[in-house]
């Protein structure tokens, strides 16, 4: 009789163990997602409120996935936060513009003495309406220029704080105005525009609480 007991108190305590376990997966889980979730449009806020438009915002998005926890038992829910917005500098590395534009940063020339910043406006003919087009155009024409120099007489530099950037100008001839095709400089300077870092601490700091209680409404059933 004793050990009948002992077996049905100890089969007892297992499954309570076993559903308590469950209950606090499911907590996790749903933790984990609202936390993914919250993170995720943070960062689009976030970076919504220091650019323009939306493009870049829409960038952030985010991923659940599952992983088997380290007793090898059921799955639990896991979730990241990336961006899509990845560029190929000219150097030739890859670089998240989202995340740069988080931190601020002073871009150099890796190989030569000068960068090339084209002017996005260049042919457009509705003030502030910058394009790729534009970019394209202007981007061209200094190669080609570069290229053969002979054969653009009409493309020449122009000197701005004492040399320190170069002005890249086409003379336009019968008296119609001269356009900047770009300019070069020794560096850019970056401005931080928004805090991603802060949004990661606020989201952070509310994890354990999120957690706690999801486990309790868990208990509760």
């Amino acid at each position: 009789m004793t050990l009948r007991a002992t077996m049905q108190n100890e089969g007892s305590l297992l499954r309570i163990v076993r559903e308590e376990s469950a209950s606090l997966t499911r907590a996790r889980n749903r933790t984990i997602t609202e936390t993914t979730e919250a993170l995720r449009d943070g960062y689009r806020r976030a970076v919504q409120s220091g650019t323009p438009g939306r493009r870049l915002s829409s960038a952030v998005r985010s991923r659940l996935y599952s992983a088997t926890d380290a007793e090898g038992g059921a799955e639990v829910e896991a979730g990241i936060v990336y961006s899509k917005a990845k560029k190929r500098g000219a150097d030739g590395q890859v670089f998240d513009l989202v995340e740069l534009l988080s931190r601020g940063e002073t871009v150099r020339p890796t190989r030569k003495n000068w960068l090339l910043i084209p002017n996005p406006g260049h042919g457009v003919t509705r003030a502030g309406n910058y394009s790729r087009r534009g970019l394209n155009r202007a981007l061209a024409k200094i190669r080609a220029a570069a290229a053969n120099p002979e054969a653009h007489p009409d493309i020449y530099f122009q000197e701005l704080d004492g040399g320190r950037r170069l002005l890249i100008v086409e003379k336009k001839k019968r008296g119609r105005r001269s356009t900047i095709l770009g300019v070069l400089v020794r560096q850019v300077r970056i401005p931080k525009q928004y805090d991603l870092e802060g949004v990661f601490r606020g989201i952070e700091r509310g994890f354990s609480q999120r957690l706690a209680e999801h486990w309790q409404r868990e208990m509760g059933r």
